[in-house]
């Protein structure tokens, strides 16, 4: 019998189902969030400039023609469908923060101690 691959967010959760629901957001978004300050630290002038060539490649594609892009299919890739100005997206954020704070936290404390290390 084949096993079906599961991704690596689930293998950690499964690692910790022992635990508490927060133990686990704990683990994987203060870890990434360590990461992710380590590098922007180190790293930050060379992905700003990547990404800012990415934008400027993209908008270009879409001025010319080349492609086809609206904000709503970017916001709907990215899983924000339903939020269609600033305010929505300041709302849902927020209610997710809310929802997830010991998640919130751990990314905010992760991303300073992250940042300190670099």
């Amino acid at each position: 019998m084949e096993t079906e691959k599961q991704s690596w967010i689930n293998t950690v959760r499964d690692y910790f189902s022992d635990y508490h629901e927060w133990l686990t957001d704990i683990v994987i978004l203060g870890g990434a969030a360590v990461v992710t300050g380590v590098l922007l630290k180190n790293f930050g002038r060379y992905i700003l400039g990547g990404l800012l060539v990415a934008v400027v490649t993209i908008l270009a594609l879409n001025y010319s023609g080349l492609i086809s892009l609206t904000f709503s299919d970017i916001l709907g890739k990215i899983g924000l469908g339903g939020v269609n100005s600033l305010q929505d997206f300041v709302v849902t954020l927020a209610d997710w923060m809310k929802v997830h704070i010991v998640g919130t936290v751990s990314i905010i404390v992760g991303f300073v101690i992250g940042w300190k290390l670099g």
